[in-house]
């Protein structure tokens, strides 16, 4: 994300979870739809992000904030507020094509859908539900990894992390790395790796 919306969406959601317990809620559900679905893979893609970006926009995250209109487009919510004549509002800077998303939003995702396929934004969204299932296997095969290569809360055996799974081992140290600092890169990821594997 550009600063600005890496700004609004770290408020947005401290807004949910404050309001969450102001007011004692077990859940709050946002209105994130097919369409956003497909735009978020865009741009993870577009930014480079590790395979993870691929699965999208997750359907519950840290179990009380639900996404329920993930398999519904934009244009069927709209439609359904507007035959229902619910209130609601737009945010006009959700047309600023200053923004990367919204540039893939008005510009990339239309051309794509002219060009190449009509149902891009169905196709992208069930790439990022395949890959949503595999990487919860593949994390879960990580987190029983990592407890047979930590030596210590500051240490890994580096000989252990050999023995693992080539394809599990950047996940070990991503797993490893984020219980000590939440603002892990791919890049830093990367080089994390190479030097677990100098000789």
């Amino acid at each position: 994300d550009t600063g600005i919306e890496a700004w609004a969406r770290t408020a947005r959601y401290a807004f949910f979870r404050r309001t969450r317990a102001e007011r004692r809620l077990d859940y709050i559900a946002t209105a994130h739809t097919q369409d956003d679905q497909a735009e978020t893979v865009l741009f993870n893609i577009i930014r480079g992000s590790a395979r993870r970006g691929l699965a999208g926009i997750p359907p519950v995250r840290e179990g009380w904030l639900l996404r329920p209109l993930l398999n519904c487009s934009r244009q069927d919510v709209e439609t359904y507020v507007r035959k229902k004549k619910l209130a609601y509002v737009i945010d006009p800077s959700n047309s600023d094509v200053r923004f990367t998303r919204n540039k893939i939003r008005h510009s990339l995702l239309p051309i794509l859908e002219k060009e190449f396929s009509p149902q891009i934004r169905r196709h992208l969204a069930s790439v990022a539900e395949t890959t949503r299932e595999e990487e919860n296997w593949l994390e879960g095969g990580a987190t029983q990894a990592l407890t047979r290569v930590v030596e210590d809360t500051y240490a890994l055996s580096l000989p252990k992390l050999d023995r693992e799974p080539a394809a599990l081992r950047l996940r070990i140290l991503r797993q490893w790395a984020e219980e000590k600092t939440q603002d892990l890169k791919t890049i830093h990821l990367l080089r994390l790796r190479e030097l677990s594997q100098a000789k």
